[in-house]
């Protein structure tokens, strides 16, 4: 079951993709030793950036089925507006963030136990119709770049390619990464900056590279159970199956590469060389307070 956590996410911006395949192998042993009805008496709450939306309707789909699965409810949006839920109180049992910040944010908070970094990665692509005419001057969506994480990669790229200030005129923010590939299939701009994984998710569409080799941002895809949750065993569960090498396939399905070098032991953000530095309240990334409603449990 997936919902999302403010009503301005009523519309889904990509299609679904079945799973019933990958669940049936895995029910017949790859990641399962059987298969039965998860109980009715708890549910699993799961915070997940919108970039993460198909693959994790396919780890709910799995984990529900596993022995001693729960219900799952995959709450998307921007990780941003997820974590300043989470900071307000939302009822969310596991966080999963396209951005470390927004997880060392909310742990320097003591909001969530300390965050992993996930073996999985992305890339930035740009997306156009593939009847889109092009101009110089077309309009560039993107998930806004203050605060969103695939706004805030795109920056990031552009920056260093010396193109940001160019093209900041055409660009128009939106409220997550799959709002901007929307903004294309429905014609409210000529071209999107995405993740590779929203692209596989919309086939209709034309990809194209946006930044070179030199300038790719490292995408990193944090994790953390939520302090105060009630079902925090069932939340290492679910967190231990997405790091599972076994579901390496379930990830690459969906537009994700996975890194089978790591191991869970070494990915710990408390222990990795890659940690980001805890950010202390001034720093924390802009997101305008007014915009932000607690979820309706």
């Amino acid at each position: 079951m997936r919902k999302r956590p403010d009503s301005r996410f009523s519309e889904d911006s990509a299609p679904r993709r079945g799973v019933s395949g990958l669940v049936m192998l895995l029910c017949a042993g790859v990641l399962l030793t059987g298969c039965r009805r998860p109980p009715q008496d708890r549910t699993l709450d799961v915070y997940a950036a919108a970039s993460l939306t198909d693959v994790m309707e396919a780890f709910a789909d799995t984990f529900q089925v596993m022995p001693g699965g729960v219900r799952v409810t995959v709450n998307v949006a921007g990780s941003s507006l997820l974590a300043r839920q989470i900071e307000r109180g939302a009822a969310a049992d596991l966080f999963v963030s396209a951005h470390p910040d927004w997880t060392e944010y909310l742990y320097t908070e003591h909001r969530i136990f300390p965050p992993i970094e996930l073996p999985v990665a992305n890339r930035l692509v740009q997306v156009r119709r593939q009847d889109g005419q092009r101009s110089e001057n077309e309009r560039i969506a993107l998930a806004d770049p203050e605060h969103v994480p695939a706004g805030m990669y795109a920056r990031e790229a552009l920056l260093c390619e010396g193109r940001w200030a160019l093209l900041a005129p055409r660009l128009v923010p939106t409220l997550d990464v799959r709002a901007a590939v929307a903004a294309v299939e429905v014609g409210a701009a000529g071209t999107a900056i995405v993740y590779g994984s929203d692209a596989v998710m919309a086939p209709e569409l034309q990809v194209e590279d946006v930044v070179s080799e030199r300038c790719r941002p490292q995408i990193r895809y944090t994790a953390a159970v939520v302090q105060g949750s009630a079902l925090q065993e069932d939340a290492l569960r679910f967190l231990a199956l997405m790091q599972d090498p076994a579901a390496a396939g379930l990830w690459q399905r969906f537009g994700f590469g996975y890194d089978s070098t790591r191991s869970a032991s070494d990915n710990s953000l408390e222990s990795s060389s890659r940690r980001s530095t805890p950010l202390p309240s001034s720093r924390v990334p802009h997101m305008p307070m007014a915009s932000i409603r607690p979820s309706a449990k």
